[in-house]
């Protein structure tokens, strides 16, 4: 009997660059979710054009959850923002759920999130999610970059502007556009924070010279620049490496 295609509930988007190590760690903690939340996830990695041996790849093991894998096609020092719209652009579920490879999700907070579109939660908000430190467990403060929301409302706000490719700390700009459209919740349920003590690659924007201090110093130039126009996306050639299940 042919498998039948179920379409997920929940759209998981990470970018990545340079984190084999933290990548093993991810698929590990997906293989330890219960079958009722596997059965309702995607998972879509963006790779941001990572140096030779260290590209994302597919998880050696068998699992049954639905993967998409690609990479940016063009070297650009941090485009991370370009990473996360091509994400959300393959996504099929009608919620997001956007973080940074650095994350862990525990299974209890996927499984609350899971039940957000049958809760009559509002499908114009943008909610943030707690954090703790990975090991201590210990409360950390709220990511400015994590997001749980409606695919649709994303869109509706435009994603983020891939104008800024190349620059770190674009995170702000999109926030503002957010804030213009809702009020921004925070949610009790968490997600773990790996820092490089623990796992060396779990994140890596000064490595390879991809932050700069002059990086706040041009966003503020090019922001002035753009004025009121909206938001660009999908203006990078993504390869996908790999999609289906293990």
């Amino acid at each position: 009997m042919p498998e039948i295609e179920v379409t997920p509930r929940l759209s998981i988007v990470m970018a990545y660059y340079n984190n084999p190590g933290m990548l093993i760690h991810q698929y590990a903690m997906f293989r330890s979710y219960p079958d009722h939340v596997r059965r309702s996830i995607e998972y879509i990695v963006v790779d941001d054009h990572s140096i030779d041996g260290k590209e994302a790849l597919p998880p050696a093991e068998p699992w049954d959850i639905p993967i998409t894998i690609g990479r940016m096609a063009k070297k650009v020092r941090w485009n991370q923002d370009a990473c996360r719209n091509w994400g959300v652009s393959q996504a099929r579920a009608d919620w997001l759920l956007l973080t940074d490879m650095d994350h862990l999700i525990p299974a209890e907070t996927l499984a609350d999130l899971l039940l957000m579109p049958w809760a009559g939660w509002p499908q114009n908000e943008a909610y943030r999610l707690s954090r703790r430190n990975y090991g201590t467990m210990e409360p950390y403060k709220p990511h400015p970059n994590s997001w749980v929301m409606p695919k649709a409302f994303f869109d509706r706000v435009g994603g983020y502007d891939e104008r800024f490719a190349g620059y770190y700390g674009t995170d702000g700009d999109f926030v503002a556009r957010l804030r213009k459209w809702t009020e921004i919740s925070e949610l009790p349920q968490y997600l773990i924070r790996v820092g490089r003590e623990h796992i060396e690659d779990a994140s890596t924007p000064r490595e390879y010279g991809r932050k700069s201090d002059r990086d706040g110093e041009q966003m503020r130039r090019m922001k002035k620049e753009r004025g009121n126009k909206p938001p660009k996306r999908g203006t990078f050639q993504v390869d996908v490496v790999y999609r289906g299940h293990r």
